[in-house]
């Protein structure tokens, strides 16, 4: 078995467990209604931040 430093092995699994999410997430929504949901928040997002500058 070769050694891998830990950076590398949390790497894998970030990347890993990203996918899997997306997957799952994919197949429990429509993927129209969560685009909307996200764009909404990014707007709110932006709005908050722009009222305080």
């Amino acid at each position: 078995m070769k050694l891998y430093p830990v950076s590398t092995m949390i790497a894998v699994a970030a990347a890993v467990g990203a996918i899997a999410f997306a997957i799952a997430g994919s197949r429990s929504a429509p993927p129209r209604s969560r685009y909307d949901r996200a764009l909404d928040e990014m707007r709110d997002l932006y709005d908050r931040v722009r009222d305080r500058i």
